[in-house]
């Protein structure tokens, strides 16, 4: 089974010598996504476990399976690194949890209410194992209406702006005491419950897409079909362009979530409905087929022309091959994810690159002034070496 599975990593991630990573990647892959005690085939432990950090499945893999067996996989010292990753990441979890503890109780003064969104809703929601999950950030959807009056009730409560620009679909990031970084949407980007504008606190509630309130918590969460739309946005489009977000952590949220197998065809429609605007039927039907291929270990995708091949493809490589990485940088102009029209998104990116942050560095007036009128200069050396590493990659394939 691995020796199949992996001739098929090894084409959709563009490793095509006998040198390549593939036994690592299968290994990791069947780790992360299917059933504990399958079969692996030998592997290099320092590789195995470098590659799971760089695709951010090392947690997800600790928590899945026995140190025991990890050991006998990958020896004491690859199996110590897992746990010490997952270790890391239930440290994350802990300050998210303190940081969210104070904005529920600043929600609580307000007397506004919020909804949980992305990692911490799949974790606090039953979803996924503790310690599974990196977490970067806290998401969290609040009326537009008390965005500002969050912003400065936070603020108030110790929280500090990180120097960031706000978006279309949230305001200027907050960080906690601790450095928790917490986004206060005002919209989920690209789930559009009517079809057209992204869905509001409001839209949820009206539509009944939100869970039962918890007699513990202040927080709620949505449903899971609009937590899995919202991952599907979010993988394939809003986040394309970052490539150091792993596009398999957020397949895993979708395993985790139950999609689509667990889900009733009415859901899986209102999932597809909901998002239409932004992604095609066949990306959809591409990430369905490799959750089930990868959930159930099965030895035939075909490669490389097929959807759900291309995806295991650029979400491996995006994360693993610098060329790949600087190509995705030109994603958020190709497609923005926006409720305006596409030619109004991509002038907003245009400026919001070329603006300065929103906070100085520091330094004279002279300093200030040499870093703005260099900031074009750096920008479109970037956008140079996007262009070049697509224009690479595109020939590498002919």
């Amino acid at each position: 089974m691995v020796d199949a599975r992996s001739a098929r990593f090894r084409s959709a991630t563009r490793a095509a010598d006998a040198d390549g990573p593939a036994a690592e990647l299968a290994w990791v892959l069947a780790r992360a996504f299917a059933e504990p005690g399958a079969a692996a085939a030998p592997i290099d432990s320092a590789a195995a476990v470098g590659l799971a950090r760089a695709l951010r499945l090392a947690p997800r893999i600790a928590s899945r399976h026995a140190a025991t067996a990890l050991e006998a996989e990958l020896g004491e010292g690859g199996a110590l690194e897992l746990r010490r990753l997952r270790a890391l990441a239930v440290a994350e979890e802990l300050r998210a949890d303190e940081a969210l503890a104070t904005v529920e109780a600043t929600g609580r003064d307000l007397g506004e209410p919020l909804v949980l969104l992305k990692g911490m809703a799949l974790r606090l929601g039953g979803w996924v194992l503790p310690g599974a999950r990196p977490a970067a950030d806290i998401d969290l959807l609040v009326a537009g209406r008390a965005l500002a009056a969050w912003t400065r009730a936070l603020l108030e409560a110790g929280f500090t702006p990180s120097g960031e620009r706000g978006r279309e679909h949230h305001a200027p990031m907050l960080r906690s005491p601790h450095g928790v970084a917490v986004e206060l949407h005002r919209a989920i980007p690209g789930v559009r419950l009517d079809g057209a504008r992204s869905a509001r606190l409001a839209d949820l509630a009206a539509r009944g897409e939100l869970r039962p309130p918890s007699a513990r918590r202040q927080a709620r969460l949505p449903a899971a079909e609009v937590l899995a739309a919202h991952v599907l946005v979010h993988a394939i489009v809003q986040n394309a362009p970052a490539p150091s977000r792993s596009g398999l952590l957020w397949l895993a949220d979708l395993l985790d979530l139950g999609y689509p197998w667990t889900f009733t065809a009415e859901a899986t429609e209102r999932v597809a409905a909901w998002t239409g605007r932004d992604l095609a039927r066949e990306e959809l039907e591409g990430v369905s087929r490799l959750i089930a291929w990868l959930r159930d270990g099965a030895e035939e995708i075909q490669a490389p022309g097929e959807p759900a091949a291309a995806l295991l493809g650029r979400f491996v490589a995006a994360s693993t091959d610098p060329l790949v990485a600087a190509s995705l940088r030109l994603e958020g102009l190709r497609r923005p994810l926006s409720d305006a029209p596409a030619w109004i998104a991509r002038l907003r990116i245009l400026a919001r690159a070329f603006l300065p942050p929103a906070t100085g560095e520091g330094g004279g007036w002279s300093r200030r002034l040499g870093r703005a009128l260099a900031r074009p200069l750096r920008l479109l050396a970037r956008w140079r070496r996007a262009r070049r590493a697509a224009r690479d990659l595109a020939a590498g394939d002919r």
